[in-house]
């Protein structure tokens, strides 16, 4: 059986910055999923944003996805979350 835990919240860095990408949420009650509803339109806000400067820095498309990829994994951990709590 496999007891490897994830980190309550994942980070990326931007050089010597550390920015939190996602914490780790179960939702409970309907306090749970306000919070997680609201965090979840602004970290895609802060994603788009975060495409838009790789794009200024002249990335190509093929690599802002490799680097933008792994952080909207979380976010649809997060929505994915949010949906089953919908549905409960």
């Amino acid at each position: 059986m496999n007891t490897q835990r994830w980190p309550e919240t994942a980070y990326y860095y931007t050089g010597a910055e550390r920015v939190p990408i996602c914490k780790s949420v179960m939702i409970r009650n309907e306090a749970d999923f306000e919070e997680a509803s609201k965090r979840l339109g602004g970290k895609l806000k802060r994603l788009d944003e975060h495409r838009a400067r790789l794009k200024e820095v002249g990335l190509a498309d093929a690599e802002i996805k490799r680097v933008v990829d792994p952080l909207e994994s979380f976010h649809l951990q997060l929505k994915d979350e949010i949906e089953a709590y919908e549905h409960e």
